[in-house]
């Protein structure tokens, strides 16, 4: 009898020490039943510590993937403040599970944008953009800067132009780089601005720099933030810019 009830006993011990390193739910009926239809799929909210059912990609907390530690939550054009749009004839802004894209509907040449009146200095901002479409016709996605009056911008842009490649709508330099897709920042410091490149979103190169009072907006041309993509002569419909991640900070 004894030899049983010592058997027991172990066996509970072990038991209570096994559930001991089981973390999150571990009930049954803290899962939902997702019915098969309309992509329902099971998301966790990990601020509620729940399981709903859902058909949107959860939102919220920072990636854990390639860019897991310099990642933003999903932007928004309300999470970024890029609510108003410029050049939009021929393009359309929307909001889902990867970020903020702009798409071409035309061959019509053009840079289409959403901006917003540019923070108090010293500022900068941080944006993953990815392009996607016909490649070899000249389109370009990125952020940058357009006066008071919307009628001159600055560009920091990623390309493709017998290749991929960083450029700036105001000089004719290119850096070269494999991928459609990589990490932007502009820097305002009251003064200058900056414009920087980067493959990892950690470690930046610094594109481009020029005194505002020489730079191609004038000394208070740099008046708003834009987010935006131009087809360029050779622009194809149905291509589209992707913001996958952004950030505002001060240097």
């Amino acid at each position: 009898m004894k030899s049983i009830l010592g058997g027991a006993l172990v066996a509970l011990l072990l038991s209570v020490a096994a559930h001991a390193q089981i973390a999150g739910p571990v009930q049954h009926r803290e899962l939902p039943a997702c019915t098969d239809t309309s992509g329902q799929h099971l998301n966790y909210n990990a601020t509620a510590g729940t399981f709903v059912c859902g058909t949107t990609a959860p939102t919220g907390s920072a990636g854990v993937g390639l860019w897991g530690q310099t990642i933003s939550t999903t932007p928004t054009q309300t999470s970024t403040g890029l609510t108003s749009a410029a050049n939009f004839s021929t393009y359309s802004v929307s909001n889902n599970a990867a970020g903020i894209t702009i798409t071409n509907s035309s061959t019509t040449a053009g840079l289409g944008y959403i901006y917003k009146a540019a923070p108090a200095t010293p500022y900068s901002i941080t944006a993953l953009v990815a392009y996607s479409g016909v490649v070899g016709n000249f389109v370009t996605c990125g952020i940058g800067w357009a006066n008071a009056g919307l009628s001159s911008t600055q560009l920091m842009w990623e390309e493709y132009e017998s290749g991929w490649a960083l450029g700036d709508s105001v000089t004719s330099q290119k850096a070269t780089y494999h991928g459609g897709i990589a990490w932007l920042k502009i820097y305002d410091d009251g003064t200058n601005i900056h414009e920087y490149g980067s493959l990892d979103g950690v470690n930046w190169f610094q594109y481009y720099t020029v005194a505002k009072s020489s730079g191609s907006l004038g000394a208070s041309g740099y008046a708003n933030v834009i987010f935006g993509m131009n087809t360029n002569l050779s622009g194809s419909a149905g291509s589209f810019c992707t913001m996958l991640s952004f950030a505002q900070g001060t240097s």
